[in-house]
């Protein structure tokens, strides 16, 4: 089977966000001065926002969007606390499913639940001649199966993520600005703190940009699921909205941040395909828009990559001459989309060029939603 014929079932994207100034409040210090994380490349020191910010708060997103969801944050917690509200089952919880689990401690349950069963059993036999003891072992008896029943109800106590994130990097290097702010004194019904503080926060005026994945062939279990289509559908109903969650992203640094940072994208790259890797720099924004994913553009211009693999949205568009007259000359076709066809020539033999174009991001996405069959099974919800 050559790779035209094979499903395309693997889905690359990388979002550039819009510029804005980026910090840290109440999160990472040193002694009285807020400081952002950094990653070291090699034209300098870029600030950087951590994956697991990205996953916590798309997790948050699909809860509000009324998924149901088995993990939740506590936040009034003296340290960094999660909440389950039982354990891992993606056949029942779309955070499961979306964004993997790890419950080490479920097979030694499972064992010890087992054994206690098994005992409570032997003791019972043991005690037909006294009533009391009898029916207390009965009711043990019943709370164990109904426990072990649940336990095995998904016996796999891990399992991967199907969204893969990965940093999100600043657009340039960290220049070393910083703000001077007092943290006043508290008097009254509480306190915090004896006295008032000068705070010193690390600034940063940029964009960021982080790359995602996921893999279609992985919303199913195995053969049992393959073969419940109600489950199939509604694996793609939350992959679909986890799609629209990154579209309109906000509240990436959740309550160590206080100023409003957008992780919306401005423009996306994103890629439908059957290869398992992406092809395309995940990280190639720049802050010039003629250097922007220049690679990809004439990757997909050169015929290298198979542009109608590709969806193009947002600023990256708009800003790009050729696209952008493109865009703007088949504008009422399907909406707002466009389709790329230059010949671009060459000593060898002329290449076709289709590339999908659309003027937001949003548009961009639901476009990729409609061609990888997610849309049809979520809208039958």
């Amino acid at each position: 089977m050559n790779q035209q014929d094979k499903v395309k079932n693997n889905i690359f994207g990388a979002v550039l966000t819009d510029v804005a100034p980026s910090s840290n409040y109440r999160g990472e210090t040193e002694a009285s001065r807020s400081v952002l994380q950094k990653l070291r490349f090699p034209d300098g020191e870029h600030t950087v926002i951590s994956a697991e910010a990205i996953r916590n708060r798309l997790r948050e997103m699909l809860r509000e969007d009324g998924l149901g969801c088995n993990r939740s944050r506590l936040k009034n917690e003296r340290e960094l606390t999660v909440k389950y509200e039982e354990y891992p089952n993606p056949t029942k919880w779309a955070d499961d499913k979306l964004f993997g689990f790890l419950a080490v401690n479920k097979r030694k349950e499972i064992e010890d639940t087992e054994t206690g069963l098994k005992k409570a059993k032997e003791e019972f036999k043991k005690a037909k001649d006294d009533d009391e003891k009898a029916r207390l072992l009965q009711v043990k008896i019943g709370e164990l199966e109904t426990k072990l029943a649940k336990l095995r109800e998904y016996p796999a106590f891990q399992g991967d993520s199907i969204l893969r994130v990965n940093y999100a990097v600043s657009l340039d290097p960290f220049n070393h600005n910083s703000t001077m702010h007092q943290s006043p004194m508290i008097t009254g019904a509480f306190s915090n703190a004896d006295n008032s503080a000068i705070i010193q926060r690390e600034v940063h005026v940029t964009a960021y940009q982080y790359p995602f994945g996921l893999n279609l062939n992985d919303l199913s279990l195995g053969t049992a699921d393959g073969d419940n289509p109600e489950r199939a559908k509604l694996y793609r109903k939350w992959t679909a909205i986890l799609l629209r969650a990154i579209g309109e992203l906000n509240g990436v640094a959740g309550n160590h941040a206080r100023t409003m940072y957008s992780f919306a994208p401005v423009s996306i790259v994103l890629r439908l395909t059957a290869r398992r890797t992406p092809d395309f720099d995940l990280y190639g924004y720049r802050d010039r828009p003629q250097e922007s994913q220049r690679e990809l553009l004439e990757g997909l211009k050169s015929g290298r990559l198979p542009s109608d693999e590709f969806y193009l949205g947002g600023r990256i568009v708009r800003e790009n001459p050729e696209l952008n007259n493109l865009l703007n000359s088949n504008a009422g076709n399907q909406g707002k989309q466009a389709v790329l066809d230059t010949q671009t020539r060459s000593e060898e033999k002329n290449r076709i060029v289709k590339v999908k174009v659309f003027d937001s991001p949003v548009e961009a996405i639901e476009a990729l939603i409609t061609n990888a069959g997610l849309k049809e099974q979520e809208e039958k919800r």
